[in-house]
Order: C-alpha cells, then structure tokens, then sequence
C-alpha cells in the first residue's frame, strides 16, 4: 500500500487513512453512502465498514432526539 498511493513514511500512510476515515464519517452522518462508482457499467458498490454504520446510527439518533425534543 506505501507504495501504491507513494507515501514515504507510515505516519504519512496513517494520516492519509484517518483522513479518508474522518470525510467518509462526515459524509456517513449527514445521511450519504460512501461507494466505488464504475460509471462505465452504471454500477456501484457501497463500502460497508462498521465505524461508519456506527456514526451514521448515532447521527440517526441524535436527529430522531433533536426532532422529539422540538415537538
């Protein structure tokens, strides 16, 4: 992987996952799937990942909670 996306060093690696991992819980929370698009077969594939499941649950919640409050 270092050498695929040419990262010189693992912080380097690190710091680029955890901020891929912190957009994509981000997108997640605001109710958007995060997937591999192949436009030229109009196919996707959305990533399931448990930290992102879990962030979109508790936004869910915190919505459902806001919302009943408000009432």
């Amino acid at each position: 992987m270092m050498k695929d996306t040419e990262n010189d060093t693992y912080k380097e690696l690190f710091n680029n996952a955890l901020s891929l991992l912190q957009w994509a819980t981000d997108e997640v929370k605001v109710g958007n799937v995060i997937a591999a698009v192949a436009e030229k077969e109009d196919k996707y594939r959305v990533l399931v990942m448990p930290a992102l499941e879990r962030a979109a649950r508790g936004a869910r919640h915190e919505l459902e909670r806001a919302e009943t409050k408000a009432s």
